[in-house]
């Protein structure tokens, strides 16, 4: 355990701060999310092996489920721990909660488990109620943890494109005006926990059929698939929209005066079956779009304001069929541990090895 550690402490260092070409370290792995929206999957004892053996190294889930956690002590697997939406506010307010909830999720795994951090809700926007409620949640959660860690485990919220005014081009990146003090506080935080880094779930379908600023760009741009420049952006092209929205974020971090921010992607992925009518939709769209994160992962590559590969997980283990909406087509096995798209490996071997 304590090898391992030393050498993510190690890997960081000389990323971030002698700036050794990533490359140098070899490929990074790709993780994978696991949300359990369904009613026909194999329980987490089966499931978080089944993964494991199939190259995910990292990977996420949405809430403490014990049954996860037991199963993944098997591994070496780094963990986002995920707190429930509806744990938050009682995370943030309610006297003692937090401390009970990090004893018996986190302290009870701490000696067998890796928690790469602590992520805080998911899919709310800044002008949601809960948004309130997140920065006193992740707080109270910081207080809970122990404070005699090597590495203290970060305690972070992953933020999505709602929380942008603009994204496109991605110079214009822009966190959205009206819930401004709230961001920056969030953001503030997460720069302590994660030294200049924040959590972002970014998918480029979803930029694509949700905002008209897209509406000319043409669909390789957003499934990765060009080597040539798509958009141009004062000095900077860009050949695909996953790089553009990882710099749109830097972007609106430098306009709040936070620089050299690190971007962790904590959910990406394309669905397979069409729900939007926006034809975006379909099996050959979601493997493309997959297999060639995995190769950006295998590249170690770095969009022009980055200085470090993105960590990068893809959405989800497993399609669910209780999922709402289009959430229902993604995912990379079916429930049966079949593969989606059986031509894809996320073993990461560095290319020419």
């Amino acid at each position: 355990m304590i090898s391992r550690l030393f050498y993510v402490i190690v890997t960081c260092l000389l990323l971030n701060q002698f700036q050794i070409p990533a490359e140098a370290l070899g490929p990074v792995g790709v993780g994978v999310t696991y949300s359990i929206l369904a009613d026909n999957l194999p329980p987490a004892k089966e499931a978080i092996p089944f993964a494991y053996s199939k190259g995910f190294k990292r990977i996420r889930i949405y809430e403490p489920h014990k049954n996860a956690l037991d199963a993944i002590i098997h591994t070496t697997m780094d963990v986002i721990l995920g707190v429930g939406n509806e744990d938050i506010v009682k995370i943030a307010y309610e006297k003692g909660f937090a401390q009970k909830w990090v004893d018996e999720n986190v302290k009870a795994y701490n000696d067998t488990i890796i928690f790469s951090m602590i992520a805080v809700g998911h899919d709310i926007s800044p002008e949601d109620k809960l948004a309130e409620a997140l920065l006193p949640a992740m707080q109270a959660l910081q207080d809970a943890l122990p404070s005699d860690e090597l590495q203290p485990i970060p305690v972070v919220t992953p933020l999505t494109l709602n929380w942008l005014e603009n994204s496109h081009p991605p110079s214009a990146g822009e966190f959205r005006r009206k819930y401004l003090p709230n961001i920056k506080s969030i953001v503030q935080f997460m720069e302590l926990q994660l030294g200049q880094a924040i959590l972002c779930d970014l998918y480029p379908y979803y930029a694509m059929v949700n905002d008209p600023a897209y509406a000319k760009i043409p669909i390789e741009y957003a499934l990765l698939s060009s080597s040539q420049v798509i958009v141009q952006d004062g000095n900077i092209g860009y050949t695909n929209l996953l790089d553009g929205l990882i710099d749109a974020f830097i972007s609106a971090l430098e306009k709040i005066g936070q620089v050299s921010f690190r971007i962790y992607v904590g959910a990406t992925g394309w669905p397979i079956a069409s729900g939007s009518g926006a034809k975006l939709e379909s099996f050959e769209n979601a493997e493309t779009y997959t297999r060639n994160v995995v190769s950006r992962m295998q590249t170690a590559a770095i969009s022009p304001k980055s200085r470090t590969p993105s960590f990068t997980y893809l959405y989800n283990l497993y399609l669910q069929n209780q999922a709402t909406g289009i959430e229902r087509d993604f995912g990379l096995f079916y429930p049966n541990n079949g593969a989606v798209f059986p031509n894809i490996q996320y073993n990461m071997t560095p290319i020419g090895h």
